[in-house]
């Protein structure tokens, strides 16, 4: 049976390679990634960091995929190294030619990554960037009618024969656990969190747009995600505006907000709930816009998620512990300005001190053995802990 089985993943990892050279041919502005410039940093850099970008990516588009990978890249940058972007079609290409290169990868490229690209990767530092993995990861996933998220196994099998130095996951250390087949595998398990970007979200003190706006939310539109917005946004929703690329079915919706506005929504708006995935709750995935909100200026107030308490303090964030305490800290956030302004002030030292792309870019030369210079953000006080196979 599991000879079956494999035989079938072996089969069905083929079939989608076939299918993703033939839409390449057929419709390349479709599957190609879309990098722009896709370089900078300084150009004397003794290192360039890769950047691996796979089909539907396109730097034109602020989505999660885009902003979590340029703000990588920016927070390089900002310690001293050069980076650049590259296509998953491309790197067994463009990665000879880079100035003492390391690369950072999804699961996801594995499935695209040419053999000889594979081969490359044997010898060069690299990390990659991997999806949940546990023993009872499909009744869990099940209960919050999410699809599965691991990929074949042979797919997992190459991630191990390129030898990364590490594997990480956007959660806390506590989180990992969820990861632990990763570690099976005698792979490295790391917790690197999502961060916030500083060249991209930073106050503006002399903008009052949105000033009149009490509660935002920013982000696409899911059904499955309707259990959180149920929660924690229909209560709100003669006093909330929602902006993103999916109409909402909320009397607030805004439609799409304009990229140069987001972090003045967020500034100027008096709470912003800083929603994360339904499963977050047990398994702690932390997303990046608690991150946005608190290094723009902003007040963030996010669901019931303990494992915040790995990252700040009470006097830093309003973290309620049951819906009740959400409720009552919203009220709470939205009548009384000197706890709102407090809060803020608090949250961005935070995100500045611990929880800036500089500040993931030095602990990922860390775990690679590559060195930085001094430069932005340099200080990194989160406490890092590994699973080690």
């Amino acid at each position: 049976m599991a000879r079956n089985r494999t035989m079938s993943e072996h089969h069905g990892a083929w079939l989608r390679r076939m299918k993703m050279a033939v839409r390449r041919v057929a419709t390349p502005d479709r599957v190609n990634p879309v990098l722009g410039e896709g370089v900078g940093g300084p150009e004397g850099s003794p290192h360039t960091f890769v950047m691996v970008c796979g089909p539907g990516f396109d730097v034109r588009v602020p989505n999660a995929a885009c902003t979590i990978r340029l703000g990588m890249c920016r927070g390089f940058a900002q310690v001293g190294v050069r980076y650049q972007l590259v296509s998953v079609f491309e790197l067994a290409r463009v990665l000879p030619t880079l100035r003492s290169p390391f690369v950072c990868l999804t699961v996801y490229d594995f499935e695209n990554l040419s053999r000889a690209a594979r081969q490359l990767l044997r010898d060069v530092p690299h990390c990659v960037w991997v999806n949940p993995w546990f023993d009872d990861l499909e009744r869990l996933y099940a209960e919050y009618s999410l699809p599965d998220p691991r990929l074949p196994e042979p797919i997992a099998r190459r991630v191990a024969d390129c030898n990364p130095a590490f594997v990480w996951a956007p959660v806390p250390p506590g989180c990992l656990q969820f990861y632990q087949s990763w570690a099976r595998l005698g792979l490295r398990v790391e917790s690197v969190l999502l961060a916030c970007d500083t060249t991209r979200y930073f106050p503006d003190p002399d903008n009052d747009l949105y000033r009149d706006v009490d509660m935002a939310f920013v982000g696409g539109y899911r059904s499955y995600k309707d259990v959180q917005y149920e929660k924690y946004l229909r209560p709100y929703e003669d006093r909330l505006r929602v902006f993103g690329y999916d109409r909402w079915p909320y009397r607030g919706y805004g439609g799409l907000l304009p990229d140069d506005h987001e972090r003045i929504l967020y500034q100027n708006v008096r709470v912003c709930p800083a929603l994360s995935e339904p499963h977050a709750e047990v398994m702690g995935d932390i997303v990046e816009r608690v991150f946005k909100i608190m290094g723009s200026g902003g007040l963030a107030i996010p669901d019931v998620i303990p494992f915040y308490r790995e990252l700040f303090s009470d006097d830093e964030i309003l973290l309620p512990g049951n819906m009740a305490e959400y409720h009552e800290m919203v009220r709470q956030a939205l009548d009384d300005g000197e706890l709102n302004a407090r809060y803020r002030e608090a949250g961005r030292q935070a995100v500045l001190q611990r929880h800036t792309y500089a500040a993931r870019a030095r602990q990922i030369g860390r775990l690679l053995g590559v060195p930085m210079a001094n430069g932005v953000g340099s200080r990194d006080t989160v406490p890092l802990q590994g699973v080690n196979g």
